[in-house]
């Protein structure tokens, strides 16, 4: 493996370390994981591991405003 290279983390690993989080409080973190993320609670089809945010300002000045 080359420096700088790293295989992704599946979604299901991210979701158990935070379960293992959230049922014990004691822990620091589980693999880097301290909490889950604000925008997994607030958006629907935001998953942490595989998407970003949206983008409001391209979504604003790129669809709605021209119209």
């Amino acid at each position: 493996m080359r420096s700088g290279a790293f295989s992704p983390r599946p979604k299901e690993a991210h979701e158990q370390d935070i379960l293992a989080r959230l049922e014990n409080p004691t822990l620091k973190h589980t693999h880097g994981v301290k909490r889950q993320c604000p925008l997994t609670d607030k958006l629907e089809h935001f998953s942490f591991v595989s998407g970003y945010p949206p983008d409001l300002i391209h979504n604003l000045f790129e669809g709605i405003v021209p119209y």
